[in-house]
């Protein structure tokens, strides 16, 4: 049943039978979650345009162009021409996005640095700033989320923190396309 008919069978339900009403309400509810569930996932999987129409490069720069201030964003020579597989430059596009929103968030007078460099392995990115430090990532945090998108595409991820900053390296294995 879809959410505005159960809407109104709750309405005429509470003059009724305010029990029924409760039950109905408490279905609204569920409904309510699952789309919220289900739209939180579309979210999570959608590229930006400016990943499939010009690469990992162009999407960095698309995003990070307003924080100039803030954010610097070093693609190599290597890099620039590049594409890699669309699982790749996702992963590593949204491993960018979290690590600069971790970074102004916990630090919001630091300065990030992002570089992406192409190995013989696949792309490199390197995400660094000048914060104070992180803990080590832990189950659940934005961080932990980072290293599993790495690793389920074989990639690596490290992270080196001290009191002077954050260098967050990740890898993922692909030959360009």
């Amino acid at each position: 049943m879809g959410i505005l008919t159960l809407t109104e069978l709750a309405a005429r339900q509470s003059r009724r039978d305010p029990a029924a009403s409760s039950a109905t309400l408490d279905e609204i509810r569920d409904e309510v979650q699952a789309a919220i569930s289900g739209l939180r996932e579309l979210v999570s999987g959608i590229r930006p345009p400016a990943l499939a129409d010009g690469g990992l490069p162009a999407a960095l720069n698309d995003r990070f162009a307003r924080l100039q201030e803030s954010v610097t964003l070093e693609v190599s020579q290597s890099a620039a021409g590049h594409r890699w597989p669309p699982q790749v430059e996702a992963a590593l596009y949204f491993v960018a996005c979290e690590a600069v929103t971790n970074a102004l968030k916990h630090a919001p007078s630091s300065m990030v640095r992002i570089s992406l460099t192409a190995t013989e392995r696949g792309p490199l990115l390197q995400v660094a700033d000048t914060g104070p430090g992180v803990t080590t990532a832990r189950p659940g945090a934005g961080l932990r989320g980072m290293q599993d998108r790495i690793e389920s595409l074989g990639g690596r991820f490290e992270l080196a923190s001290a009191s002077g900053g954050t260098v967050l390296t990740a890898s993922v294995p692909g030959e360009p396309v």
